[in-house]
């Protein structure tokens, strides 16, 4: 049982509420069927969000077999990859009907991707991300149990026993990115498991949306229709080199509708009031169980629990384990609640305006490090002499980047195309999705839950105002040790040293940092200049930065930063003769918001603010000439022919 077939014969079918028939092989079929996975049925997808939604009961077996039949409609689309699958499995694999057994194989994966996800999902991950001491390793993450469950099940090994490419090793290499050591048709596809707009979102966003009682306005069927995925080749040697992406912008709306729906998904469902108190409440617990676990177990025996957990248990073990643990009776408590409904009460929530501009910024720290949470947790309760749990709601930003094709038909169509798509930020061309990610960073805020009746709100409020700044000082003097710097940080310093240079120099109101490329750019080459290492810039390189991009319309949403639209003009050539483009490019420059952020920094960083301002100013009248050059209609093609001069002595773009 479980070798699939010559033409990936499918035997049956699974109704699904979402995606309807969801037709499967053999082989899937035993997978389901065997115990590893029918673990995933008792293990909710949205962990206690049922409280406040009734028909959040779905679980991760549901969501994994929806991103299996996502994943293959997704990989079916792909031109030409029968043609190269069948060709290079046999050349170089001597394996015959590969094109089956690719799609085959990704199916398979996505069914798989979730098997090691610890009971209530993402919940108990957060617990290991607020206390990095309870995981017995370096950086946690599931997928890392997936990987491992995956190649040492000796059920799944059996049923994959006869199969060529569907092994164990080549699944758990592919989950876990190891591209290098698959066949190559099926390295190129891991795109589609984990980037922008993969199998595992459309599935979750879709799927969670729908059974809150939210159904998203879009299916699978639009999604396929707006978008071309083929293979890229680049030399005659290799016939494959990657897949690209080419996205028809005439179907902008299904990305913008699918990225509305995960916002409502976010804010309307995840960030819920009860739903968010339920799993901080389960959270706690959890936290609790294991710390006193790991006081009384030795190391082996805590490594062994913490593997059963993501493994073995499923939601009804961990909560039977918290409970009848008669060392853990509050915790426990608090669990029991969370599961009748009986809940904390929100007593104080600090919405993102309420906070003074560089208090924003000092909140968003405490998403980059998640340790804090506790430690910042544990003051203010040691202060007030209280038993708060304090929550850090934050929304992740959707995501930017997606290749743009605008002579897309000619495009799909021609075999020989080697070159890149104009890659774009996706808020750059939809207000919708600049409206999403202005939002994203707007509507965080600071929660409290609790008991206690009476308390004094107003000293609440100041205690968590004031050990935020106590807490940004203490990490910042944490890195300063390891000679390390926050990327915002750096943006602002270099931004305030054009500030600087616009006040005491050209005595002017104001002189902007011209183009979030132009920025990046600079940012990239800077960063190698100074003596602190930037880890939240190793990302950068020369091509665009939809992260970096995003980090500029935080800076800007949160009030440090000022941004201005300017109308360029672009010279470019078309069927042989020069014409103009007109865009918009976004300037920046620092408000007075953001220098007094910056003035309140250690001064080991405004070493770095003051040692590029002395560079600029040396180089005044390089800039002088620069910005007093006279303005025309080819004023750009000016710009370009003098941008060299400041590229060359290492100084930022700037503009009047």
């Amino acid at each position: 049982m479980g070798k699939i077939s010559e033409n990936l014969e499918f035997v049956d079918y699974i109704y699904d509420p979402v995606w309807k028939n969801i037709p499967i092989t053999q082989l899937e079929k035993d997978i389901i069927e065997s115990d590893i996975f029918r673990r995933l049925k008792n293990i909710k997808q949205m962990s206690l969000a049922a409280i406040s939604f009734s028909g959040a009961n779905h679980t991760r077996s549901e969501h994994s077999i929806g991103t299996m039949h996502v994943a293959y409609l997704i990989a079916s689309k792909i031109e030409k990859l029968k043609e190269h699958a069948e060709s290079i499995l046999k050349e170089k694999h001597s394996i015959s009907n590969g094109y089956n057994k690719t799609l085959q194989f990704i199916r398979i994966a996505a069914l798989l991707h979730d098997l090691g996800h610890p009971p209530f999902s993402h919940a108990i991950e957060w617990v290991f991300e607020r206390d990095p001491e309870l995981y017995p390793g370096k950086n946690y993450s599931h997928d890392d149990y997936t990987q491992k469950l995956i190649r040492k099940n000796k059920e799944l090994k059996q049923l994959l026993k006869d199969e060529d490419i569907i092994s164990p090793t080549n699944i758990a290499n592919f989950l876990s990115n190891k591209l290098d050591k698959i066949p190559k048709p099926i390295a190129i596809l891991y795109p589609l498991l984990n980037g922008d707009l993969d199998f595992d979102k459309v599935d979750y966003i879709i799927r969670d949306n729908y059974h809150c009682g939210l159904p998203a306005n879009i299916d699978i069927h639009s999604i396929m229709d707006s978008f071309k995925i083929r293979l890229q080749k680049s030399t005659k040697d290799e016939l494959i080199s990657n897949i690209e992406i080419m996205f028809n912008p005439d179907k902008l709306f299904v990305v913008e509708n699918l990225l509305l729906s995960r916002k409502q998904l976010i804010s309307i469902i995840q960030q819920e009031t009860k739903n968010r108190i339920a799993n901080q409440m389960l959270m706690c617990s959890t936290q609790n169980f294991l710390r006193k676990k790991k006081e009384v177990l030795d190391e082996t025996r805590y490594r062994q629990l913490i593997q059963k957990l993501h493994e073995n248990w499923t939601d009804y073990d961990l909560v039977s384990n918290i409970t009848k643990d008669s060392t853990n009776d509050i915790q426990a408590d608090y669990l029991n609640r969370a599961l009748k409904g009986k809940l904390l009460e929100e007593i104080v929530k600090i919405e993102m305006f309420d906070l003074a501009p560089k208090e924003r910024l000092e909140f968003y720290l405490f998403t980059k490090y998640k340790d804090r949470k506790m430690i910042f947790e544990k003051k203010i309760n040691e202060k007030l002499n209280t038993n708060f749990l304090i929550d850090f709601v934050y929304t992740k930003p959707p995501p930017l980047t997606i290749r743009l094709v605008y002579d897309y038909e000619e495009r799909v169509a021609s075999v020989e195309y080697k070159s890149e798509p104009v890659t774009f930020a996706l808020h750059s061309k939809s207000n919708i999705v600049n409206g999403i990610l202005k939002d994203s960073y707007a509507s965080s805020f600071i929660a409290v839950y609790g008991d206690e009746k009476g308390t004094n709100l107003q000293e609440i409020i100041k205690s968590l105002r004031f050990e935020l700044r106590v807490q940004n000082l203490e990490i910042r003097k944490e890195l300063l040790k390891k000679k390390e710097i926050i990327g915002e940080d750096l943006v602002l310093l270099v931004l305030a040293a054009i500030r600087k240079l616009t006040k005491e120099k050209f005595k002017i109101s104001r002189l902007w940092a011209t183009g979030v490329k132009r920025l990046q750019d600079y940012m990239f080459e800077f960063k190698n200049q100074i003596s602190f290492n930037c880890p939240d810039f190793d990302f950068l390189k020369s091509d665009y930065s939809s992260r970096f991009d995003s980090l500029m319309t935080k800076l800007v949403t949160l009030g440090l930063v000022d941004q201005r639209k300017k109308h360029v003009s672009i010279r470019t050539k078309k069927k042989g003769e020069f014409t103009f483009r007109y865009l918009d490019r976004n300037d920046y420059c620092l408000n007075s918001n953001g220098e007094h952020f910056v003035d309140n920094l250690p001064n080991d960083l405004l070493k770095i603010r003051d040692m590029l301002y002395k560079k600029m100013a040396v180089n005044f009248d390089i800039y002088h000439e620069y910005l007093t050059r006279d303005y025309g209609l080819t004023d750009t093609v000016r710009q370009k022919e003098m941008r060299p001069n400041l590229e060359e002595n290492g100084l930022p773009i700037i503009d009047i």
